[in-house]
């Protein structure tokens, strides 16, 4: 079963700045997401039962919603800047 994805609005505004080449690839790696989310890192200390999902030195942090068969996007970001967003 497919998972459904869901996005914040802290995603859709850190979506909305970038290049359209690079917004293509995102959306190609975003699909992988539906079919396994739990594939990709699983992150830990605060934010434990998060995910990130890694395009290049871009991160894609999100977490997993089982009941509803959902992938929650929160920002996506710099590596060394995403993971201080959420």
């Amino acid at each position: 079963m497919n998972y459904r994805i869901k996005v914040t609005k802290q995603f859709e505004k850190d979506f909305t700045k970038l290049k359209q080449d690079l917004k293509e690839g995102i959306i190609k790696k975003v699909d992988l997401l539906k079919e396994n989310p739990y594939k990709f890192k699983r992150l830990h200390g605060r934010l434990r039962g998060k995910y990130s999902l890694r395009i290049g030195d871009y991160r894609i942090v999100y977490s997993i919603n089982e009941d509803e068969k959902e992938v929650i996007l929160y920002c996506f970001g710099h590596r060394k800047k995403v993971y201080k967003k959420k």
